[in-house]
């Protein structure tokens, strides 16, 4: 069985999937509704019909009862059938998923051996760049750090058109390993928000998720 992990985390239920089989193998696992086939039958390019499919295929391990994905207007995700508030993401290996009960979720997973520096100044503010800076130049996983704790926040909450750069800020911090915490900031119309983040490393992966009230 594929399945990686399944596992409860601060009262929510984190899955992850390791996608190694082909489009049609995890479609003979997967239950789609009819709007969903339909869905399916519009994606043409392979490794999306296998993060696709590979989500729900997770999805069907984590829940006990049917479920249907739709999308909000700002694009996230939202269970129906179940009682959950829902996360997802996928790197070229692997898909993750976050729910919740309550608390609005967000999770982020990427492969951290390609170089983002040259992007790092597109989402990044000067002072975080600074924390991401070493005598040798930029630190890449500091700087998937930062990348993946705002993509996090970003799905967790419900605004549209958000500045990365500046609504959504990460306080200096200390890695602690392979897995560990951290926190951001998010700055809205109301006020600042501080939001803890988890992270964990997956062999040349790093996931960072967090909750929302």
């Amino acid at each position: 069985m594929p399945l990686f992990t399944t596992e409860n985390v601060d009262d929510s239920l984190l899955g992850l999937w390791e996608i190694t089989e082909r489009p049609e193998e995890l479609r003979q696992i997967v239950s789609l509704t009819p709007a969903e086939e339909k869905e399916f039958k519009t994606f043409t390019n392979i490794r999306r019909q296998r993060e696709w499919l590979a989500t729900r295929a997770l999805l069907q391990q984590m829940l006990d009862e049917p479920f249907e994905i739709r999308h909000l207007m700002d694009g996230r995700p939202v269970l129906e059938n179940a009682p959950y508030h829902i996360s997802i993401s996928h790197s070229t290996e692997y898909a993750a998923v976050l729910l919740h009960k309550e608390m609005q979720t967000g999770i982020d997973i990427e492969n951290v051996s390609r170089s983002i520096d040259k992007v790092a100044p597109r989402f990044l503010s000067a002072e975080e760049l600074q924390n991401c800076l070493t005598n040798d130049g930029y630190s890449n996983i500091k700087l998937f750090m930062h990348w993946c704790a705002k993509e996090a926040i970003f799905k967790m909450i419900p605004h549209q058109g958000v500045e990365f750069s500046t609504q959504i800020q990460i306080p200096a911090f200390e890695m602690t390993g392979s897995n560990g915490s951290f926190s951001g900031l998010f700055k809205g119309l109301f006020g600042t928000d501080h939001i803890d983040l988890n992270y964990r490393f997956v062999e040349d992966n790093l996931m960072v998720w967090g909750l929302y009230e």
